[in-house]
C-alpha cells in the first residue's frame, strides 16, 4: 500500500502502521483508481529504509557537500526530490535529458515538532502525513515541477516565501549587475516562491482530508476565498512586476479532488508570476522533460558516476 514508513523512529512507525488503511482510502477516494494504483508502485519501488534520513547533514554528505551545505533551512522534516540536471543555460533552459531523480525523507522527532502540521495539531503522525503528500503530488506529476524550485536554489537560494523574495529583491535590484542578470535572478526567484506556496496550499488541502480520516482537525481559513496576489514593483532597471499570492486559494471554486489534479497535471494550470522570458523558459523546459524516479540509492551512485566523468 502507499503510505508507509521504513525509518528507525518506533513511535511513528506505529502510528503509520495503525493508520494506513485509512489513509490509504482517503487516497484511493481523491486520486481514483488509476493514480492510486500509480502511486502504490511508485511507493513499492522508491520508498526503501535508506531514503530515510534523521539526519539532513546525511543527505547531503552522500550528495557529496559539507559543511555550511548541511542544513534543512527551517530544521522541519522535509521530503526531497533530488535532481541531477545539466548546467542551466544563459536564457534558464535545462537539458530535457537531464538526469535521474531520487526521493529522500528527512524526518526525525525533532524535525517533525518544528514543522507547521504539528504546530497545528500536537500530532507527530501529522507532520509526517504532510510530507508524505508531497511525495504524492510530486510523483504522480508526469513533468516534475519541484525541479524548478531545485534548479532555481542552486543559483539563487532558498526562497520560500514572499519576505525570502522581498530579501532577493532588495539585494539584487540595488546591487552593480547587469540588469539582464537582475532580471533573471528576480524572475527565478518569484518562481521559486510562487511555486512554494501554491504545492504549499495543494499540499494542505490534502493533509485535510488524510487527517480527518485519522480523527484529526486541520483547519484551512484560506481555504475555497478569492486569491489575492500582491504586486511587488521592481524599479527602475529592469522594470519588472511580481504577482505573488498573498492570501486566500488558488484553488477557489475547485473540489477537493480537482485542487489536487490541477497541482497534479499542473502543465495548463501554473504560470510565471511576471513576464519574463527566464521564467517561461525554466518552466516550458521542464514541461519537455520526462521524470524518471529511482530509488535514492540509483540516484547516488549516478550523481557519483556524473562526478567521476568530469574529473
Amino acid at each position: 500500500m502507499p503510505f508507509q514508513y521504513q525509518g528507525n523512529l518506533e513511535s511513528l512507525a506505529r502510528e503509520v502502521e495503525s493508520s494506513k488503511d485509512r489513509v490509504n482510502s482517503v487516497y484511493l477516494n481523491l486520486l481514483g483508481k488509476e493514480k492510486f494504483t500509480q502511486l502504490r508502485d511508485l511507493s513499492h519501488r522508491l520508498l526503501t529504509p535508506d531514503c530515510f534520513f534523521e539526519d539532513y547533514g546525511q543527505i547531503m554528505r552522500q550528495m557529496g557537500y559539507d559543511g555550511e551545505e548541511m542544513n534543512s533551512g527551517t530544521g522541519s522534516s522535509s521530503c526531497n526530490f533530488l535532481t541531477t540536471f545539466s548546467q542551466l543555460s544563459p536564457n534558464c533552459k535545462i537539458d530535457p535529458s537531464c538526469g535521474k531523480t531520487g526521493v529522500a525523507f528527512f524526518v526525525s522527532e525533532d524535525s517533525l515538532k518544528k514543522g507547521r502540521s504539528y504546530q497545528i495539531t500536537g500530532k507527530q503522525i501529522a507532520g509526517y502525513v504532510h510530507e508524505f503528500d508531497h511525495f504524492v503530488i510530486s510523483s504522480l506529476q508526469s513533468h516534475l515541477l519541484e525541479m524548478a524550485h531545485g534548479v532555481i536554489g542552486v543559483y539563487v537560494g532558498n526562497v520560500g516565501n514572499a519576505q525570502k523574495l522581498m530579501e532577493v529583491v532588495k539585494r539584487v535590484g540595488t546591487g552593480n549587475h547587469p540588469v539582464e542578470d537582475k532580471e533573471k535572478v528576480i524572475a527565478l526567484a518569484g518562481l521559486a516562491c510562487q511555486y512554494n506556496l501554491f504545492c504549499e496550499q495543494a499540499t494542505r488541502i490534502l493533509d485535510q482530508n488524510v487527517l480527518a480520516s485519522l480523527g484529526i482537525n486541520y483547519d484551512l481559513p484560506w481555504r475555497n476565498k478569492d486569491p489575492v496576489y500582491g504586486r511587488i514593483l521592481v524599479t527602475p532597471s529592469p522594470k519588472m512586476v511580481l504577482k505573488i499570492l498573498n492570501d486566500g486559494d488558488p484553488f477557489n471554486g475547485m473540489t477537493d479532488t480537482e485542487a489536487i489534479d490541477k497541482m497534479i497535471n499542473w502543465e495548463n494550470f501554473f504560470q510565471s508570476p511576471c513576464d519574463s522570458i527566464y521564467s517561461k523558459n525554466l518552466l516550458d523546459s521542464i514541461k519537455k522533460t520526462k521524470t524518471t524516479l529511482v530509488p535514492f540509492r540509483d540516484y547516488i551512485k549516478d550523481i557519483r558516476k556524473k562526478s567521476r566523468k568530469r574529473r
